[in-house]
């Protein structure tokens, strides 16, 4: 929203490129008043992303000459690991047993589970979990479930 609401995205996208470097003249440099803004305005959004990412990435992002070289980096950091998630979920999903789990804690983990997915973006709709694990929830077992007649 910050980035949006200062038209700064540009930065990122790639749309607003790097203008023509300053020359030199006499060891002092005659900066373009073009260059001096856009190069203000990238050292401001890569100090936002500096701030905003785990130490562990810190260095990455340090080392890169413009933001959207860090926007570049932290997608493929971010990107790749948000994709294996939705692996790793999808198959816990589709490995989840009953076993000696009663029907509720069988349901929660389900859940828990399908919770997840929304989080990294792939949701799974509430029909096909239900076909997808009422038959592994094998028959119904006394205290089980509490069932209640409707009036």
């Amino acid at each position: 929203m910050l980035l949006n609401g200062h038209q700064l995205m540009r930065h990122l996208d790639g749309s607003n490129p790097v203008p023509p470097m300053p020359l030199a003249r006499d060891n002092l440099t005659n900066l373009e008043p073009i260059y001096q803004i856009w190069f203000s305005h990238d050292q401001l959004i890569q100090q936002a992303m500096m701030a905003s990412v785990d130490p562990t990435i810190t260095q990455i992002v340090a080392t890169a000459p413009t933001s959207q070289t860090v926007w570049e980096l932290l997608h493929m950091a971010y990107a790749n690991k948000s994709h294996t998630r939705f692996f790793s979920l999808y198959e816990q999903l589709q490995n989840i047993k009953k076993a000696s789990k009663s029907g509720i804690e069988f349901l929660q983990e389900v859940r828990s589970v399908s919770d997840a997915l929304k989080v990294v973006g792939s949701p799974v709709q509430d029909d096909e979990l239900i076909v997808k694990n009422s038959k592994r929830l094998g028959p119904r077992v006394p205290g089980d479930f509490c069932f209640h007649k409707s009036t």
